[in-house]
């Protein structure tokens, strides 16, 4: 079947586990990682069901129970599957819902001190209970791990499934061009969710008053370490932090 696929790893998680090997703190986020994806899935499904309940042209009940997502060690993936021959409007909306859900929750885990890397890809893959396969897990899983930063973009083959679904909209109203860091010292320009967006007016202020500290407060949390090595991505955080920041005072004004 053909469909999204979003794949997220939590940077740091080894760091965490050598720090944290059964304890309290370990027992604590161990239950976040696997709660917060349900809360995100239902907080998200309840709000946009009540906002167009009065639009019945979208099939939004149906692309929110196509939602799936699969919790095992430091890795999160959801998926929704497409019907067959979906319609451009089932697309858009399953695109939309995929939005949200994932800048959601990468939110939520960062200011949790989970900062996550993400792809989001569309293509063929299985869904059996607990088992993925297919190409999409693939593409997902190796541009996620290859990513330099925390955050959430789209596969380039996606970005162009965007611009066709959404053809005539501007899509950085919606999205982040930015020019990426990869862990191979590469750069490409790739399409980002601006999870920021779903912060509230008053964490924004803060926010803005110290990236800095905002991003080290998340990396070092739950008594995580940041090596030399681990330098690099921190920065490269900080760096795409207020490229986002920017980007939503650009398309607020």
């Amino acid at each position: 079947m053909n469909g999204l696929i979003a794949f997220f790893g939590i940077l740091g998680y080894q760091s965490f586990l050598q720090n944290n090997s059964a304890t309290k703190t370990a027992e604590k986020v161990l239950t976040l990682i696997t709660d917060l994806p349900e809360q995100t899935k239902a907080e998200v499904s309840s709000k946009l069901l009540e906002m167009y309940q009065s639009l019945p042209t979208i099939p939004l009940k149906e692309v929110t129970a196509s939602l799936n997502y699969l919790v095992f060690s430091d890795t999160i993936v959801l998926s929704i599957q497409f019907p067959e021959n979906p319609s451009k409007e089932w697309i858009k909306t399953a695109l939309n819902y995929m939005t949200v859900i994932c800048g959601k929750l990468q939110l939520g885990m960062f200011k949790e001190g989970l900062p996550m890397r993400g792809a989001i890809v569309e293509g063929e893959f299985l869904v059996r209970q607990h088992c993925f396969a297919g190409r999409a897990i693939i593409d997902s899983f190796n541009l996620c791990g290859s990513l330099n930063f925390s955050g959430v973009v789209f596969h380039t083959n996606l970005t162009r499934r965007l611009q066709d679904i959404f053809e005539g909209w501007p899509l950085d109203l919606f999205y982040v061009p930015y020019l990426s860091p990869f862990k191979d010292s590469r750069e490409e320009k790739l399409l980002h969710i601006n999870w920021l967006d779903h912060m509230t007016k008053e964490e924004l202020q803060g926010l803005r008053a110290d990236i800095d500290t905002f991003v080290y407060r998340s990396f070092w949390r739950h008594e995580k370490d940041i090596p030399e090595s681990a330098n690099s991505k921190t920065d490269n955080t900080i760096k795409l932090v207020r490229r986002l920041s920017i980007h939503l005072e650009e398309v607020q004004k």
